[in-house]
């Protein structure tokens, strides 16, 4: 017995339910007195899915006394004039009595399925008798999920973490919530979650910040795989923000370092065995004295520059350091109101740029050579922690933010570890 897919002469969209039955109302009388069965199922179509339930596509058995030669189905709508679906010729079967009808759910794809009530079968016999048949389709819609609670906004705090809560809802249950982030330029998925067919979940999740994301979308999807979206916006910093950078002093006879000074604002760190091929682009150095740990300006570098070592040699410059990056730092006076607006605006992730309006009312940073300690200009973790330096570099001037958060004083193998803010290109 072959199963017949109709040639559709018109579109198509459903969804069923319901059970096989062998009823009287099953019984077609025909026009010459035989009586014919008709088996199917009663059928629901899902107008947001476009889904039949309970089987995806509409099946019949149909079982005739007669030849039939063909089989006319019409779609049948509430306030619409019936709509020819499909026409089967059974000239090609070998049995014309015992037939698999079925039309394929996606079909009604197309088609405006509100009211519908069913399928109307004309079936017509090889000696001109004629029966009908129907089989019935109930349309509904169901609800649509939503998002309640969405920030339009967030921001990552100091570490990076951007907190993310949100409520989702649908009465047909949900079953999956995901998480996208758009750093690569295009949405990408981060984070899944399954529910358990909740009607209202409360999503939590923290978010590692991933440079250049400007959007997080948040799917929902629920029991009839419906979905619903809520973007949240992350402000686009115009700098960019390194965490733990570590920077290690000269280094000593036996020991040597390759990351005692640094290039922004590409972001580079070298050792001595690379200085020779990036002087005039280094931006600062890190270097132990007698008095302790210190940040250098490649110009004021002179007196210590030979007491870097790679593989045990001292370091000589290729060039006079008069003519390598003239940077100044200033240590941020978390005591002086105006200065103390700069720890602020850091603790609060609150930093809108790094330009010279930033820092209005401040003087303009003037130390080739701040160091450790807590006396005035001088850095430490505790309380003047924050560093402005100013690097004049070939193309433009360019000031960055330090902030101090580990220092190991260990003589010519001292290292201090903090985060960075570098504004981007």
């Amino acid at each position: 017995m072959k199963t017949l897919f109709n040639i559709l002469l018109v579109f198509g969209f459903m969804y069923s339910m319901n059970a096989c039955s062998k009823s009287p109302d099953d019984l077609i009388a025909n026009d010459k007195g035989a009586a014919d069965v008709v088996e199917t199922k009663s059928y629901t179509y899902n107008i947001a899915t476009k889904q039949l339930s309970p089987d995806a596509n509409i099946q019949a058995k149909i079982t005739a006394q007669k030849d039939i030669s063909w089989i006319y189905t019409y779609l049948i709508r509430e306030g619409k004039a019936d709509s020819l679906l499909s026409i089967l010729y059974t000239k090609d079967l070998d049995d014309k009595r015992n037939l698999d009808f079925a039309i394929e759910g996606t079909k009604f794809a197309n088609i405006p399925m509100e009211n519908v009530s069913g399928l109307k079968l004309m079936i017509k016999r090889a000696d001109n008798s004629s029966d009908q048949a129907f089989i019935s389709i109930q349309s509904f819609t169901p609800p649509t999920p939503k998002w309640e609670n969405v920030p339009s906004s967030l921001e990552p705090d100091e570490n990076d973490i951007v907190h993310v809560t949100a409520t989702a809802l649908s009465q047909n249950g949900i079953t999956k919530i995901e998480l996208y982030d758009d750093y690569q330029g295009t949405f990408v998925k981060v984070h899944e979650v399954t529910v358990n067919n909740d009607q209202q979940y409360s999503f939590v999740y923290d978010y590692t910040y991933r440079p250049n994301t400007a959007n997080l979308k948040l799917v929902l999807y629920d029991g009839y795989d419906l979905q619903t979206e809520a973007v949240i916006s992350i402000p686009v910093l115009p700098y960019d923000i390194y965490k733990d950078v570590t920077m290690s002093a000269q280094g000593t006879t036996t020991v040597t370092f390759d990351n005692s000074a640094i290039i922004l604002p590409t972001y580079q760190l070298i050792g001595p065995c690379n200085f020779a091929n990036y002087e005039t682009s280094i931006s600062f150095f890190f270097y132990n004295t007698s008095n302790g740990p210190t940040f250098y300006a490649p110009t004021n570098s002179g007196g210590v520059i030979g007491n870097y070592r790679c593989n045990g040699a001292q370091y000589a410059p290729t060039i006079p350091v008069t003519g390598w990056t003239a940077t100044l730092f200033r240590v941020l006076d978390p005591t002086n109101s105006t200065q103390s607006a700069i720890y602020d605006a850091y603790n609060t992730n609150n930093i809108p740029s790094l330009d010279d309006g930033f820092f209005t009312g401040i003087s303009l940073p003037s130390s080739g050579a701040p160091r450790l300690g807590t006396s005035s200009g001088q850095f430490n973790v505790e309380t003047a922690y924050l560093i402005w330096a100013r690097i004049p570099n070939p193309d433009k001037t360019i000031n960055v933010l330090l902030r101090i958060k580990n220092v190991n004083s260990n003589g010519n193998q001292s290292t201090v570890t903090f985060d960075l803010l570098v504004p981007k290109d």
